[in-house]
C-alpha cells in the first residue's frame, strides 16, 4: 500500500498548528505572570499604606488600631507581599514608565540630608531611654536614613 501524497502537508500544517498552540500557550503565561506580579505589588502598596496609618494612629492614641487589628499581622503580609514584589520585578516595570525631572546633585544630597536629620528627630522622640546612648543611636540612625536616601537618588539618576 502506498501513503497518500498530501502526507508531508498534513504534518507541515499540524506542526504549525502545534507552534500556534505554544505560542498562545507562552503569551497566556506572560500575561499571568504579569498580571499577578502588578496584583502582588499593589497588594504591597495598599498594605505598606494601610499599615504606616494604622502604625501612626496606634502611636498617638495608644491601643486604638491593635485594638480590633493585630500589626504584627499586617507587617508579615508588607514584608511577605514587598519580598514578591521585588523577587517579580514588580517596580521595574513602572520605574521606566514614568518619566522624572532630573534634579541637581546638590538637591538630592539637600533631601537625603533632610530626610536623615528627620528620621534621627524622629529616632530621638521614639527612645525612651535619655542621655549620650539616645543621641549616638539617633544620629547613627539619621546618617543610615541619609546614606540610603543618597545613594537611592544617584541609582534613580543613572536609571538603574
Amino acid at each position: 500500500m502506498t501513503a497518500p501524497a498530501n502526507d508531508g502537508a498534513a504534518a507541515a500544517d499540524t506542526r504549525d498548528e502545534d507552534a500556534r498552540m505554544q505560542g498562545r500557550l507562552l503569551s497566556f503565561i506572560r500575561q499571568l505572570w504579569r498580571f499577578l506580579a502588578d496584583s502582588v505589588r499593589d497588594v504591597f502598596i495598599a498594605s505598606f499604606a494601610v499599615y504606616l496609618v494604622l502604625l501612626v494612629m496606634d502611636k498617638v492614641e495608644k491601643g486604638w488600631a491593635s485594638f480590633f487589628l493585630n500589626l504584627n499581622t499586617l507587617l508579615w503580609l508588607v514584608v511577605a507581599s514587598g519580598v514578591l514584589t521585588a523577587l517579580t520585578g514588580g517596580f521595574s516595570r513602572t520605574a521606566d514608565v514614568v518619566r522624572r525631572k532630573a534634579y541637581p546633585a546638590w538637591v538630592k544630597a539637600a533631601c537625603a540630608a533632610a530626610l536623615g536629620a528627620l528620621g534621627a528627630v524622629a529616632i530621638y522622640a521614639a527612645i525612651p531611654a535619655e542621655g549620650w546612648e539616645a543621641v549616638l543611636s539617633s544620629l547613627a540612625g539619621g546618617c543610615a536614613i541619609a546614606t540610603m536616601a543618597w545613594l537611592l537618588s544617584r541609582s534613580a539618576g543613572e536609571g538603574g
